[in-house]
């Protein structure tokens, strides 16, 4: 059975109860690509897929790898996805740039793909400042599809 219903992070639509249950600690890979692919997780799922895209409107093939799971993090998923990428990672998050998870997920992949193949890796997030109360300024500040589509071009050539 299908309802209409509030989803996570302010979203509305279709709920379907009927789906299966899916395991714990496993990403979504909702788009493989061997251009580049956009790492992220929670909201930014759709920012992601818009980027992707866009992306593949101008000839690009970007994958979108959502986490779900920070912890336990999916690393099989996360380096299978890097790798059908030729080693080139856009990891987009919400999270102030210094200090963010994104920060983990590029160290991570350093020592888990490192010495396997080359590496170029571009981070997507908020920048080091407070998030402003007003949901106006906050949209200014948060990684949207654009920021996303100007560092992945600059990443893939």
């Amino acid at each position: 059975m299908i309802y209409e219903a509030r989803g996570l992070y302010q979203t509305t639509g279709p709920v379907d109860f009927t789906d299966s249950i899916e395991p714990v600690g496993k990403s979504r890979l909702h788009r493989a690509g061997h251009d580049a692919v956009i790492v992220t997780w929670g909201n930014h799922a759709t920012v992601a897929l818009e980027a992707a895209k866009q992306l593949a409107e101008e000839g690009f093939d970007v994958g979108v790898l959502d986490l779900r799971w920070l912890c336990p993090l999916d690393r099989e998923g996360l380096q299978a996805a890097v790798r059908s990428a030729s080693g080139k990672v856009v990891v987009l998050h919400e999270a102030n740039r210094t200090g963010g998870f994104g920060a983990e997920i590029v160290a991570q992949l350093h020592e888990s793909l490192g010495n396997e193949m080359a590496l170029k890796v571009a981070r997507v997030a908020t920048p080091d400042m407070r998030i402003p109360s007003s949901p106006i300024l906050q949209r200014a500040l948060l990684p949207s599809a654009v920021k996303v589509v100007e560092e992945t071009r600059r990443l893939i050539k």
